[in-house]
């Protein structure tokens, strides 16, 4: 299977070939010099990722006279590259998703464009659900945990005290508690209804954990 840096490669060869390109310059010689320079280096000198895997695109050069002069084309075009020697060959490399996407468009691979910004939007999307459900896990795990600790404040407030000798609202909440151990403050204010709010019930546990602890 061909790989995506093969696919962008095919593509400007093949636009290079019908010379299609060409007619897209605007009249800037400075430009189209540097323009057919960054194709002909990304053709030969280059390397791209799959993006469905990582950001990444190099141009892998022989001298530095090479890097430093492709360096200045790239940031003729606002896209700061960076430089690394690696194997006695010079390397500008790319890891900003933004400066590949603008690499590509200004080479004029404009169907690896779509498909690069196709996966980047699917990467972002799946980032964005699993920072969701993260989130809610770690609420999930912070309800229970507070849950499990008041459960066992509550036991220990029965052993100390009669609970009939309690008073009503304060027993609501503690059999509410209860009978809904993963409940948020919130969630459960809303369970027992009748005006109940989140603030309410955490100063009822205030004075739970100051009532078990008397004359302890």
């Amino acid at each position: 299977m061909i790989s995506f840096c093969e696919q962008v490669k095919e593509e400007i060869s093949n636009i290079l070939t019908s010379g299609t390109e060409h007619k897209k310059y605007i009249a800037n010689k400075k430009e189209n010099d540097y323009k057919e320079d960054l194709i002909r280096r990304f053709i030969l000198q280059s390397h791209i990722s799959d993006p469905k895997k990582e950001y990444h695109f190099e141009y892998v050069l022989d001298t530095k006279n090479e890097m430093l002069q492709v360096k200045k084309e790239l940031l003729y075009f606002n896209i700061e590259a960076k430089e690394i020697i690696k194997n006695n060959k010079y390397l500008l490399y790319l890891k900003d998703a933004e400066n590949i996407s603008l690499l590509l468009s200004i080479i004029g691979a404009s169907q690896a464009v779509l498909t690069f910004e196709n996966e980047r939007v699917v990467k972002d999307v799946r980032k964005g659900i699993n920072r969701r459900v993260n989130f809610e896990t770690a609420n999930l795990m912070k309800s229970v945990s507070c849950g499990i600790k008041q459960i066992e404040e509550i036991k220990l407030l029965y052993e100390k005290y009669d609970k009939k000798a309690l008073d009503e609202e304060l027993v609501t909440i503690c059999d509410a508690r209860i009978n809904n151990q993963e409940a948020s403050l919130t969630e459960l204010a809303s369970i027992i209804g009748k005006g109940m709010t989140k603030s309410k019930i955490n100063h009822k546990f205030i004075k739970i954990r100051k009532m078990i602890r008397e004359d302890i």
